[in-house]
């Protein structure tokens, strides 16, 4: 007997005595309630009338109500579509709520671990694994939705006969670039379990996806064309396969640094109690801002408010990881570090939910005063490449942070136990007596001076408030 969890929507089965209790989910551990059983009495048969002698006649046969032929044949097809939904809802909110200390991996995938060699038993590392699982399947499958929509397109490419060899070479090349970084991520997630089969595979996905279009970015289109026989400017070449370039390789670099961020805040839900998870969250969180500053100011230039403002809703993200900066670096007890991550994703989400918004608005002017002709699948396509950027990034990044932060972690263990840190501090204690440890330097005072000096100016009458 099996009930499904209105949560995770996974079927999870219980035996006949459970019926009328709550149990488990199998899935989410979520309490779920099973349909009590039916208590009804047994239908008595009629009792049968004595013969009378005479021929009687049997009574007419019930009529059945005629079921469609495909009814039975159908079921199989419905319960694959359920569990396959049932599957995408896990992994969506795996990757949404991205918090690795509760977040637990189902019955099945524990059996599959615990079966690899060497066995995963540990309930984090079960978990981490899971959730990796998700980010490669959602990217794999947003990478080939991304290949399938650019096939049209090389086939034209393909097919026109005045085309300069070059070009097609690069839009091949491009096209078994993303190809070649779908097959691996969708490998990547089929071998979960195997642990560095996954994480190489992994890897090798991102540098088909980011590396190699970059390199052959790195080839001078002009250079191979000739511009007598086409008729073409120079300059008006190397203009447009410059902007080429931009747009296609815009969606890796807009994945690269929340990808990273991401990476960190996510493995602080792991590591609650290290501090470098948010160190590293609040190194390139800044990066990120003034990185997207360069739009803001060309925004400003243009005097564009719809512009502007999309830039600083995305701008307000990498903000607000800064300004929480204390939350993320302190180390604290899994329960209250859970609730600070909750809140400032949360606050992250909603600035970003707002630059998307103020995005697909700008996106939508700027093809109508344009007139271009860009359709629903033109920007299906850059949609789906800009997730999987953003997935593939965060499985590639976590894998290395993961690492990096052990090898940390054992260098200060055997830091203590030779005896070295004694040093360090002295080292330490020194720059720290003059200020050059500290986060700040000297604004604070400068802006109390300030304060200070308007004040008498003003005649006391200034308040800071």
């Amino acid at each position: 007997m099996k009930v499904k969890c209105q949560n995770c929507f996974f079927e999870t089965e219980y035996p006949a005595e459970k019926a009328g209790q709550s149990i488990p989910c199998a899935s989410c551990e979520k309490p779920v309630s099973t349909p009590r059983a039916s208590t009804a009495p047994p239908l008595k048969s009629p009792p049968v009338l004595p013969s009378s002698g005479a021929a009687q006649s049997s009574p007419p046969p019930i009529p059945t109500i005629p079921t469609a032929a495909g009814s039975e044949a159908g079921a199989p097809a419905r319960k694959l579509a359920n569990d396959l939904l049932a599957v995408v809802a896990l992994f969506a909110r795996r990757i949404l709520r991205s918090n690795l200390y509760s977040e637990r991996v189902t019955a099945h995938e524990v059996a599959a671990l615990e079966s690899c060699e060497p066995p995963v038993t540990s309930p984090i590392a079960q978990s981490y694994l899971g959730w990796r699982r998700a980010l490669l399947w959602f990217g794999g499958i947003c990478l080939g939705i991304a290949v399938l929509l650019d096939l049209p397109d090389f086939f034209e490419t393909l097919g026109d006969e005045n085309m300069p060899g070059i070009i097609t070479f690069v839009s091949f090349a491009f096209l078994a670039a993303k190809n070649g970084a779908a097959a691996l991520a969708v490998l990547a997630a089929l071998k979960w379990d195997q642990i560095k089969f996954t994480r190489t595979t992994a890897r090798l996905s991102w540098i088909c996806l980011f590396i190699v279009p970059l390199l052959i970015g790195l080839l001078p289109i002009s250079y191979f064309i000739d511009h007598e026989v086409t008729g073409i400017p120079e300059a008006q070449v190397n203009f447009q396969f410059g902007l080429l370039y931009f747009i296609l390789l815009t969606p890796s670099l807009l994945g690269l640094f929340p990808g990273i961020v991401r990476s960190a805040l996510t493995l602080k839900t792991m590591l609650p109690e290290s501090q470098m998870p948010g160190w590293v969250a609040l190194i390139i969180a800044p990066l990120y801002a003034l990185f997207l500053a360069i739009g803001l100011v060309l925004a400003a230039q243009a005097q564009d408010f719809l512009t502007a403002a999309t830039f600083i809703a995305f701008i307000a993200a990498p903000v607000i990881v800064v300004l929480n900066s204390a939350k993320l670096v302190s180390p604290a007890p899994p329960e209250v570090m859970l609730k600070n991550i909750a809140s400032v994703k949360g606050k992250v989400a909603i600035a970003y939910a707002t630059g998307l918004f103020l995005a697909t608005l700008l996106a939508l002017r700027f093809i109508n005063k344009a007139n271009l002709d860009i359709g629903f699948f033109d920007v299906l396509g850059f949609v789906s490449a800009l997730l999987a950027n953003l997935f593939m990034v965060t499985v590639v990044v976590s894998d290395l942070l993961l690492t990096l932060f052990n090898d940390a972690f054992h260098r200060e263990v055997t830091l203590r136990e030779e005896g070295l840190i004694e040093d360090l501090e002295e080292r330490f204690r020194d720059l720290d007596e003059i200020g050059l440890t500290q986060l700040g330097a000297g604004e604070g005072e400068m802006i109390d001076q300030l304060r200070g000096k308007v004040r008498k100016m003003t005649g006391g009458s200034y308040s800071s408030d």
